[in-house]
């Protein structure tokens, strides 16, 4: 794949078959190995060593599917390695797949999230982890607190999905169909747009940072959505356009401004003035939306904003109010910082925040909320 691993390692004793992890460490930005210090390179009292790659980096764990529902395996890979040498994970024995599903967490964190507050506020050396760095590196990778994915998921729904709040952590687990599955194209961008990873961290973010209570909430909704979808005979899919609820519309919205944003970027490359680019985009009334087949949520006419969706429970509405209106009126930055500090689950309990904290943007929020008839 040609880029560069951000994950943990160790080294490792071995004694015959038998081995396990001794300290651990991280690559940095050009893929080079440290201690939790910064101190490049692994000890060892020879010029060859036994390591660990773990299925884990900063932001999200990577987890293998059994054939056993709920069961979940960690994912490693063993190799030796000599001073200087690079090592290429370019085999399925090697988990090829899970690593650079683990890779496409890490870059849609660094390019995306991580631009913006609450992330990237967070000390110096801290942002590269988002859920929160304890004094060490073992501490940190061990912390119950983590975002996790799974892949291939071993349970019978046809598509990918965040669980707020997993059995083994009670913190978010992506869900992710495999090859052999109902495989979803977007995952790694074969032929489509790479938006699946962008879009199911985006909602372990928003889920990591809100409470228990919280995240059982969203659970439980989730279903009293999904259920009666069903059998009615629909397939519970969620769009744009779509009534579903307040709370799914919220939540939704986040996953359109991940995924679109991202490829924004990718297409972008560099600039001063990415985001105020990125909402004149979605907001252009010239010519044909830039990211068909995907709808545009509202066109800016005449100064005015001319909202293609409207109501609380329609995630097109939601998605053009806070991440295109609101962000037009005040910043992107601004935006997506109230929806993370807010803890909110609706937009209703968003602009009632904006109210209380954000004081100054009480008659944009304000405007905001006619123009989307929220």
């Amino acid at each position: 794949m040609g880029k560069q691993l951000s994950t943990y390692m160790s080294n490792i004793w071995r004694v015959g078959i038998i081995a396990g992890p001794m300290n651990v460490y991280i690559t940095d930005e050009t893929g080079r190995v440290q201690n939790g210090d910064g101190r490049l390179g692994i000890e060892s009292k020879t010029s060859d060593a036994d390591i660990r790659i773990l299925g884990q980096n900063s932001v999200a764990r990577i987890l293998e599917g059994s054939s056993v529902p709920l069961i979940v395996l960690p994912v490693w890979v063993d190799t030796k390695i000599r001073d200087g040498s690079v090592i290429d994970l370019n085999t399925v024995a090697e988990k090829t797949d899970h690593f650079r599903i683990l890779n496409l967490a890490w870059e849609n964190y660094d390019d995306v999230h991580k631009r913006f507050p609450p992330f990237s506020g967070l000390p110096n050396g801290e942002n590269q982890f988002p859920l929160g760095k304890k004094p060490t590196l073992q501490e940190t990778k061990d912390q119950a607190k983590r975002i996790e994915i799974v892949f291939p998921d071993n349970l019978p729904q046809d598509k990918a999905f965040c669980e707020p709040m997993s059995i083994s952590t009670v913190y978010p687990l992506i869900h992710l169909k495999g090859r052999l599955q109902n495989f979803d194209h977007h995952l790694f961008g074969e032929g489509v747009q790479p938006t699946l990873i962008p879009s199911e961290l985006s909602h372990a973010l928003h889920f990591s940072r809100l409470d228990l209570v919280a995240r059982g909430s969203i659970e439980t909704h989730y279903v009293s959505f999904l259920l009666p979808d069903l059998a009615a005979g629909r397939d519970g899919s969620h769009y744009m356009g779509k009534r579903t609820s307040s709370m799914v519309a919220y939540i939704e919205a986040m996953d359109h401004f991940s995924s679109r944003f991202s490829v924004f970027l990718s297409q972008s490359g560099l600039g001063v003035n990415l985001e105020t680019e990125f909402v004149n985009k979605e907001l252009s009334d010239t010519g044909e939306y830039w990211l068909k087949p995907m709808r545009q949520a509202g066109r800016v006419t005449a100064s005015e904003v001319k909202a293609q969706f409207s109501g609380d429970d329609d995630e097109g509405a939601v998605y053009g109010a806070i991440f295109l209106d609101f962000a037009r009126r005040t910043t992107l930055a601004t935006a997506v910082d109230a929806y993370h500090r807010s803890q909110a689950l609706s937009f209703g309990q968003y602009k009632s925040w904006i109210h209380s904290h954000m004081s100054q943007h009480t008659n944009d929020i304000d405007a905001v909320a006619r123009t989307w008839q929220l």
